[in-house]
């Protein structure tokens, strides 16, 4: 009975793994850490150089023989910023790391989930950073990392401190690569100067709608990583949205364009699989829907689409300003003395100004351009009349 019981510890008790298998930072949430910074920790740990790490221990482990032999003659530091986005190069470093970790949730330090709706690496080629966070990092005596998010090339602004990240170390002007024998985080890879910044001294920048939206999308993907046991392959986006287009009841393709504002022979390719949306097209997508890229993968899962926002959207759609009464609006603001500005237009009618311009350019450009004129006019009597005082 007892040799059973040992048999049987024995039985559970899980394989030495050949690095330590530490725990992601922010696992699960919006500020999880990339990948490059988890393997910069592991090299800490070890107390071993990173290279060293990944040229002996890592490389050699790749399935990749084209990836082996760049190893053998030392990868390129500037390609290392494949392995937080989408590549091959990403794949052969999770396998690799989940296997000398032994742990199974490295996939959710990168972006490699999601490559059935990104058309492109949505990653940037060098460190970004928010010197503010670094410096109340450090103060709080909390482990100094750095996460995904700051590395989205389209997001340009922390958005806890609404700052601008930062590219170049402020000492030494240079841009810091993902992975070099000096790697210390916080720290520049060339001078050694603290890259963090109290508030006082970084310009704060103001958060548009526009970005908080595109941030939002981005920190719903990161913290639903690791509960979803399913991800959208490369036709999600050419099955959702006839799906889309039926549960709000447009008939024809073309509607349907001007309805997401894109153009018809690309919304024909996205539907018919051929390409999939850029990153800006697919959040500009969500934002007509008024829903983020995670909900509408999550709703399309749970077949749920028409108990989600698009309702909203279908009751607009049935509103819609026509062309005739678009057309005829431009041409009585045009014989106005003192013009709106085409943006004033567009909200009032319930279109934006690219619909104006890819339908009416001649009449979207005379309208600027009054609209322009009148204004530079009133801004030089109004320069007179300072003058007078």
């Amino acid at each position: 009975m007892i040799d059973q019981l040992i048999k049987r510890k024995i039985n559970e008790v899980k394989p030495r793994s050949v690095l330590c298998g530490i725990e992601p930072i922010g696992l699960g949430t919006s500020y999880v850490e990339s990948l490059s910074s988890y393997i910069s920790r592991l090299a800490i740990y070890h107390n071993v150089h990173i290279t060293t790490l990944l040229n002996e221990t890592i490389g050699p482990r790749l399935e990749s023989t084209y990836l082996k032999d760049k190893f053998s003659k030392r990868l390129s530091p500037n390609r290392y910023y494949l392995i937080n986005g989408i590549s091959t190069i990403n794949r052969e470093f999770i396998n690799v790391l989940e296997k000398l970790t032994g742990r199974n949730d490295i996939e959710h330090l990168t972006f490699k989930n999601w490559e059935g709706i990104f058309s492109k690496n949505i990653v940037v080629k060098n460190k970004r950073w928010c010197p503010v966070c670094l410096e109340e990092w450090r103060k709080e005596s909390k482990p100094l990392y750095e996460p995904l998010i700051w590395l989205v090339s389209d997001i340009e602004k922390c958005e806890i401190h609404s700052s601008s990240l930062k590219e170049h170390c402020p000492n030494c002007g240079k841009k810091l690569a993902f992975i070099h024998r000096n790697l210390l985080v916080g720290h520049c890879q060339y001078c050694y100067q603290w890259l963090g910044e109290s508030e006082s001294f970084n310009k704060k920048g103001f958060l548009s709608r526009d970005e908080l939206f595109l941030i939002e999308n981005y920190k719903k993907l990161l913290e639903s990583g690791p509960e979803r046991i399913s991800f959208p392959s490369k036709n999600f986006i050419s099955l959702l949205l006839p799906k889309i287009k039926e549960n709000i009841s447009i008939g024809r393709v073309i509607d349907f364009a001007q309805f997401l504002d894109v153009r018809y022979k690309k919304l024909i390719d996205w539907m018919k699989n051929r390409h999939i949306p850029s990153p800006e097209a697919l959040v500009s997508i969500c934002r007509k829907l008024d829903c983020t890229i995670d909900e509408l993968f999550s709703f399309s899962v749970e077949s749920d689409i028409l108990d989600h926002k698009f309702l909203i959207n279908k009751d607009v759609f049935k509103n819609k300003v026509t062309k005739e009464k678009v057309c005829s609006t431009l041409l009585n603001e045009i014989k106005k003395e003192k013009p709106r500005s085409l943006e004033q237009i567009c909200n009032k009618l319930g279109v934006t100004s690219k619909y104006v311009y890819w339908n009416y350019p001649i009449l979207g450009k005379r309208i600027r351009d009054k609209y322009l004129s009148c204004k530079n006019q009133q801004d030089k009597q109004v320069q007179k009349k300072l003058k007078k005082y």
